[in-house]
């Protein structure tokens, strides 16, 4: 583990920096919360809640495409899943909200599909998933990045590294 705060890395080498989560990344991940939330409770509340995330930052028009993007992209996940994919609970205002290992992975594949890296995005989508076909779910997320895209949401590259795994070079 690193001695930033915000930095969360884990044995597949993978170490996401979400310090870095800004408006758009922040959008990604409490809808995954809320979705994966809705899907495991069966609480509608949850997905009143997370419309209401994304009603309030793109209107309604807009929200209603992304949002069954990314309820479908969701579906996915938890489909194609081998284990259960964390989430926290929903709390605090929007800019303060911290997001688990699992919350991040999404976001940050939801970024690497965003910015052509098909590589990274695969790489995230296993990890999350803990199967190694992933193609389901990286298809179903960058339909839910294209939709976010078309609403002028473009998330930040670079939200992930890859750890020192003790390699020399």
């Amino acid at each position: 583990m690193s001695d930033e705060p915000d930095r969360l890395s884990a044995s597949d080498g993978l170490s996401v920096h979400s310090d870095l989560f800004q408006g758009g990344e922040r959008l990604v991940g409490l809808g995954m919360r809320c979705w994966l939330a809705g899907y495991e409770t069966g609480d509608i509340r949850c997905w009143e809640e997370g419309w209401r995330i994304y009603a309030d930052r793109l209107g309604t028009d807009k929200a209603k495409t992304v949002v069954t993007e990314l309820a479908c992209w969701v579906r996915t996940l938890s489909g194609h899943a081998a284990r259960r994919i964390e989430f926290f609970p929903f709390y605090g205002p929007f800019e303060q909200v911290r997001f688990c290992r699992d919350e991040c992975l999404g976001i940050c594949m939801i970024a690497a599909g965003q910015h052509g890296d098909a590589a990274m995005a695969r790489r995230c989508a296993g990890a999350l998933i803990g199967a190694a076909d992933s193609a389901a779910v990286e298809q179903a997320g960058k339909a839910f990045g294209v939709a976010l895209a078309g609403t002028g949401i473009a998330l930040q590259a670079g939200l992930l590294s890859e750890t020192d795994r003790g390699n020399p070079n």
